[in-house]
């Protein structure tokens, strides 16, 4: 076999309602010299029979029986094995568009990007939001001085586009930084693309949808709001976002950590509207969130510095709705309880 062009990583944990879906897809692109690294992380269902069954038949495709952990452990463990010069990942019960794995890496490399990111189809059970972050075709060359804009427009925005399944990775790039996923239980995605900005890609960006994000009531973004403290979950991973940025020391770090702090309260209000939480049980998530180390001082900085405001020119959020995180802002700081029927990010 030919050394392939991109290396497609997919984590699976007990994935046997949807994995077939989602293996197909990839078969079906337009594009031929890919690889399928497949991390089975000890399923206890017929997962490892039906990705072995896809390995027998097609030589593109790997299966790798790995540890339990987190997905973003299992990424690195397909980093490991990977043999391309370009990284794609997916999620098990997703489904890519045929065309996908060919318009991204036409973009890279006619556009030499580090990372090439697509846009999305948001797939409900009722409804299907199609190209959900609406991007638009563009090339930016990530520097000190735009970052913290780039992060406000774009990984943070109203409709992020923050994934790991939506973009196509230079493997040198990657290497050349040292980042590597996380061990956290959520948002690892994020923090994995963020730190990754800190090194100033070459970042093309497509209008076009080419990936299904499907929508399961059992999914683990949903599950782990249902199942774990949500404030403690995404504060550890706010830690970790903290802790890498101080460490640049530039003047992207307030900004960046204040629309941060802000948009994770937004992540625990609505998964845990999503897993149907009581009022009560998302109060104790916000709170345990707030009471986290330099939240509130980041969250301050948002208040002083006039960051809110900033975003929301940037997004064209309607002064009403600024209001209201204008409000949400001062009952945070005031740790006062937050009423979560007020339509806080409608």
């Amino acid at each position: 076999m030919t050394t392939p062009k991109i290396s497609v990583i997919i984590p699976a944990w007990n994935a046997e309602p949807y994995l077939a879906r989602c293996l197909d897809s990839i078969k079906k692109q337009t594009f031929s010299e890919f690889e399928v690294i497949i991390v089975d992380v000890e399923s206890t269902d017929k997962t490892a029979e039906i990705a072995q069954s896809y390995a027998k038949e097609d030589e593109r495709f790997f299966y790798n029986r790995y540890k339990f952990s987190p997905c973003g452990i299992g990424r690195n463990f397909g980093m490991e094995k990977a043999r391309s010069p370009y990284i794609s990942f997916a999620d098990s019960d997703d489904i890519l568009e045929p065309d996908m794995l060919e318009a991204l890496y036409s973009v890279a490399t006619t556009e030499k990007a580090d990372i090439v990111v697509c846009d999305f189809n948001m797939v409900y059970p009722d409804k299907h939001i199609a190209s959900f972050s609406r991007l638009q075709e563009s090339t930016i060359q990530l520097s000190d001085e735009n970052l913290a804009d780039y992060y406000f427009r774009f990984n943070a925005a109203p409709k992020p586009n923050n994934y790991a399944w939506s973009r196509l990775y230079r493997r040198e790039f990657i290497q050349q930084t040292g980042i590597l996923f996380r061990h956290v239980l959520t948002s690892e995605d994020h923090l994995f693309n963020l730190m990754l900005s800190c090194s100033h890609p070459r970042i093309s960006h497509i209008e076009k949808a080419l990936y299904n994000y499907i929508q399961r009531e059992d999914s683990s973004v949903r599950l782990t709001a249902k199942n774990t403290d949500q404030g403690k979950t995404y504060f550890s991973v706010f830690d970790i976002a903290r802790t890498f940025l101080e460490g640049t020391d530039k003047e992207f770090v307030a900004p960046i950590l204040g629309i941060y702090a802000f948009t994770r309260i937004r992540s625990i209000v609505f998964y845990g509207q999503l897993a149907s939480l009581s009022e009560d049980k998302l109060q104790e998530s916000l709170t345990s969130f707030l009471e986290g180390e330099k939240v509130e001082y980041y969250l301050s900085l948002c208040q002083r510095n006039g960051y809110i405001q900033h975003y929301c020119r940037i997004h064209g959020i309607q002064p009403e709705q600024e209001q209201l995180f204008d409000e949400l802002l001062a009952l945070c700081l005031k740790k006062e309880k937050i009423t979560l029927d007020r339509g806080w990010f409608a």
